[in-house]
């Protein structure tokens, strides 16, 4: 098992991740990515500076605006779930299919979380690359 820990602000959640659920290319997709990060980041460097805060700007906007609507919900769900109520004793049994669904959708979601993070990640490094070039 794998547990992963997920920070947000004040709250943290905890999700323990099944051994199928992690990938064996793990290390193949992560230098597939770089690889393709690095050859984007060249376009970035053209572009002005004012478009690479304005995208910045809207990919940060359209990552909070995931992580609040899309993925701290699913997380909750999944949390909501999996918790055991010791005082009531009427819940219903949950399958195990269920829970493993709901872990795949949060697997799924932040999936989706890394990969904008990584994009904006890519937008602020270029920001910072363009005023060191002013700075320097």
């Amino acid at each position: 098992m794998l547990e992963c820990s997920l920070g947000t602000g004040i709250r943290k959640y905890f999700l323990t991740v099944p051994k199928f659920f992690r990938s064996n290319t793990l290390r193949q997709n992560i230098l597939d990515s770089e690889l393709s990060v690095r050859m984007a980041d060249e376009s970035l460097d053209e572009m002005p500076l004012r478009e690479l805060f304005t995208e910045a700007e809207r990919l940060t906007r359209e990552l909070v605006d995931h992580i609040d609507l899309g993925f701290l919900p699913k997380i909750n769900n999944l949390n909501r779930l999996t918790r055991e109520d010791a005082g009531n004793y009427e819940l219903p049994e949950i399958e195990d299919i269920t829970i493993r669904n709901h872990a795949a959708q949060v697997l799924e979601s932040e999936r989706f979380t890394a990969q904008f993070y990584q994009e904006t990640e890519r937008y602020l490094l270029a920001i910072e690359h363009a005023v060191s070039k002013f700075v320097d």
